[in-house]
């Protein structure tokens, strides 16, 4: 956990249906425990979600850099994709996901009930941790 923030990435394949609107919506309706504020984010594509004073802002990227970079993933994932190869390597869309900073440990279920909440709201979303180099949830086996 860089600098005490969670981190993670969404991949999210072309038959995901997403867009950053269905997500604020997702998150502002439907999500459990309820957040207190989900706005789109200020200066870049984006939405963030907060519980109380802690948040979680998710960064949309889009275009031929992600698509490289999951290219490149997917030559040689890390053991237990939950994906094939190929849904791996065609994802040109992703979620940047960083939390605010949470030394104490007291935002770990916020964090996991998000990341929960984001896969059940769109179905296909692989969750990949750069920073442990290992999928969110591995494939059996």
């Amino acid at each position: 956990m860089p600098d005490g923030r969670y981190h993670m990435v969404a991949l999210i394949p072309a038959a995901t249906d997403f867009s950053l609107a269905k997500a604020v919506d997702y998150f502002q309706q439907r999500a459990r425990p309820k957040p207190t504020k989900v706005e789109m984010a200020e200066g870049e594509p984006g939405f963030r979600v907060c519980y109380g004073a802690w948040g979680i802002e998710a960064t949309y990227e889009a275009g031929p850099v992600v698509r490289e970079t999951n290219e490149a993933l997917s030559e040689d994932p890390p053991r237990g994709a939950p994906a094939s190869a190929e849904v791996i390597a065609s994802c040109d869309r992703q979620l940047d996901l960083w939390s605010d900073p949470d030394p104490d440990l007291k935002y770990t279920n916020h964090w996991i009930i998000f990341t929960e909440e984001l896969k059940d709201a769109f179905p296909g979303v692989i969750l990949f941790d750069w920073d442990q180099g290992k999928w969110w949830d591995e494939a059996p086996g």
